[in-house]
């Protein structure tokens, strides 16, 4: 193959447009939703590389059928420009002067994807990162899920050579790809643990996760790697091939590697989404009272004052936690060891510069998973507890946004605790924490049951 011939169809054909069209794509996307209220957690797709890639995967619905609609467009170029029967006639193989039209659509996909990674790795790195090389497999998947993407646009085009392909190809793509992503939220949200198989057959990943400790099992990366090089195979078969037998012959790698992927991609999310050994480690102080995680290790040195002014008001507490920790969770609510007070980077973030919701965060001992979605009594029971701690009742910080009601039920609570014998009282603080722990969606009733 002739690099010159490469270099020439990169400059004439529409291969460096679609490339730059999928790049404008993505940061417009990454740049544009950065503020959505999705992205104000630690799983933001700026604060983590694994996050920003999952995230980026995500964003495929959008990516892939730009590359489906460009490659359809050069596909279709020989027939536009009324050339076709005439390079039919010429000496030279066919198949070697479509070899350098896919290979600039390759050229262009990879090069895409890079700018993209760099475009959006300059946010991460910026916002302290946990730098690993985990994510290069799942990024590889979505490059290589483009350049099949252009190869197959590229060889319907060819068989379709009609100025409608390359918008019906485009929209069928993101169609399928819709339709893949509703499928297996619709198993997993309303019928229960279901198939994760359709989604992952796609470049897409459920990943805009709220936790940045998701990694995405090193088998499914390997199958999806099998299943988008036999798609590409296929394709670059229909783009090369003149002859109906060659192009019957060139759908086996893709029927193949179907096969394989639908047998081998597993069944149940929690098979795809594990936990990222790299980024949950957690990393301490000299004294092992406060730690973190490698993923918000930049996070340990502020977090030390607080954290141990929150251990010393726990010794009113029967089996005082002796240490703070983050507990890293893909998403469901973890356990929390025995000894340990959590803390909730989460819903740090969500206080901002309100330091008194930050200290009720931490004397509370909140945990990922649930904060963020059970209601406001949960957030009451916390001003509870912390009140107690303090031995000085706070109302519930404007940060909460709870109703009279609510912020009523929180000063009821307070004072049914308060009204127990001083010998019940931290037992009572102990099952409401547990209360909380356990996500109920009515903790104060632990204190007042019929407030």
């Amino acid at each position: 193959m002739s690099a010159r011939m490469v270099r020439i169809d990169l400059r004439r054909s529409s291969a460096l447009v679609t490339g730059a069209a999928i790049f404008s794509t993505a940061v417009g996307l990454l740049y544009l939703l950065t503020n959505a209220p999705w992205q104000k957690s630690t799983g933001a797709w700026y604060l983590q590389w694994d996050s920003f890639v999952y995230y980026l995967r995500f964003m495929h619905f959008a990516l892939v059928p730009v590359a489906l609609g460009g490659g359809a467009l050069l596909g279709t170029r020989d027939s536009r420009s009324g050339v076709a029967e005439l390079f039919a006639s010429a000496p030279r193989p066919a198949w070697q002067r479509s070899a350098h039209s896919a290979a600039a659509v390759a050229l262009a996909m990879v090069a895409a994807s890079a700018a993209i990674l760099v475009a959006g790795g300059v946010s991460v790195v910026a916002n302290g990162g946990f730098f690993h090389l985990g994510w290069l497999p799942v990024a590889a998947v979505g490059a290589l899920s483009l350049v099949a993407a252009g190869w197959l646009g590229m060889g319907i085009g060819r068989l379709l050579p009609s100025l409608l392909t390359p918008p019906v190809v485009a929209a069928a793509g993101f169609a399928i790809l819709i339709r893949a992503h509703a499928t297996t939220i619709n198993a997993e949200y309303f019928t229960g643990p279901g198939s994760s198989v359709p989604e992952l057959m796609t470049p897409m990943l459920a990943g805009t996760t709220r936790t940045a400790f998701i990694a995405v099992s090193g088998t499914v990366s390997a199958v999806q790697l099998g299943w988008f090089a036999a798609l590409a195979t296929t394709a670059l078969g229909l783009v090369t091939a003149s002859r109906l037998g060659t192009r019957i012959a060139a759908l086996l790698p893709a029927v193949l590697g179907l096969v394989v992927a639908v047998i081998a991609l597993p069944r149940d999310a929690d098979a795809v989404y594990v936990l990222n050994g790299e980024t949950a480690a957690l990393v301490c102080t000299e004294t092992r009272d406060v730690c973190v995680t490698r993923a918000h290790a930049h996070e340990l040195e502020a977090l030390t004052g607080p954290a141990r002014e929150a251990l010393s008001l726990q010794g009113k507490l029967p089996d005082a936690p002796r240490a703070v920790a983050e507990i890293p969770t893909r998403g469901t609510v973890p356990h929390v060891p025995p000894g340990v007070l959590p803390v909730d980077f989460d819903e740090l973030e969500r206080a901002g510069e309100d330091s008194l919701s930050a200290r009720i965060s931490l004397l509370s001992g909140t945990v990922p998973g649930c904060n963020e979605w059970y209601g406001d009594e949960s957030q009451a029971a916390r001003t509870v507890i912390a009140s107690w701690l303090t031995d000085e009742f706070t109302p519930m910080p404007d940060y909460y946004g709870a109703d009279d009601e609510i912020r009523e039920r929180a000063g009821s609570a307070w004072h049914a605790l308060r009204a127990l014998p001083p010998e019940t009282q931290p037992q009572a603080v102990v099952q409401l924490r547990a209360a909380i722990q356990t996500c109920q969606p009515d903790p104060l009733a632990v204190l007042a049951p019929g407030g």
